[in-house]
């Protein structure tokens, strides 16, 4: 059985007896705050870190739901007998968080070679496409492509394609 997010794993664990193979498409069942997570290095969350996320990023209010979904994904998660993740980055917060390295597989989203698109331009692009918020590390990107020395600006063209609650601060 093949789940799509590590919610239904339990579900499908706990009514068949074939392997099942879950696949990681968000980190929402696995940590607190996983783009914070990430960005400190993946450090073991434990209690005090979650409450001090929650406080910061005013979202108190759902902290015993945030740590209730975390705590159950985990332990469903664990059941599969596979995870897939779409990046090395996914799989380092799931090993971090308990998670057996071994049952873990980076499978990148696949790009169709339908898509392949040559460029008449004689230009290097670098794209960002999709939801233009914080919790998809935009800022992050945007504030390390303008970081990058002159040489890069001169000869890349950063595109960013997508709404969301970071356009204004983009645009600045």
């Amino acid at each position: 059985i093949h789940t799509y997010g590590l919610g239904p794993v339990l579900a499908a664990v706990s009514r068949s007896s074939v392997p099942v193979l879950g696949t990681a498409n968000s980190l929402e069942w696995v940590c607190v705050n996983w783009t914070e997570y990430l960005r400190e290095g993946c450090p073991k969350c434990g209690l005090k870190d979650m409450i001090r996320l929650a406080t910061r990023d005013r979202y108190t209010t759902l902290l015993p739901l945030k740590i209730l979904m975390e705590l159950i994904g985990k332990e469903a998660s664990k059941q599969a007998t596979h995870v897939t993740v779409q990046t090395d980055g996914m799989k380092k917060i799931l090993s971090r968080s308990g998670y057996s390295e071994k049952k873990i597989t980076t499978v990148p989203n696949l790009l169709d070679p339908r898509f392949d698109i040559k460029s008449k331009k004689d230009t290097n692009n670098i794209v960002y496409v999709g939801r233009l918020e914080e919790k998809k590390g935009i800022m992050d990107i945007v504030e390390t492509y303008v970081a990058l020395p002159d040489e890069v600006h001169n000869n890349w063209t950063f595109k960013i394609y997508g709404d969301g609650g970071c356009k204004s601060d983009i645009r600045n």
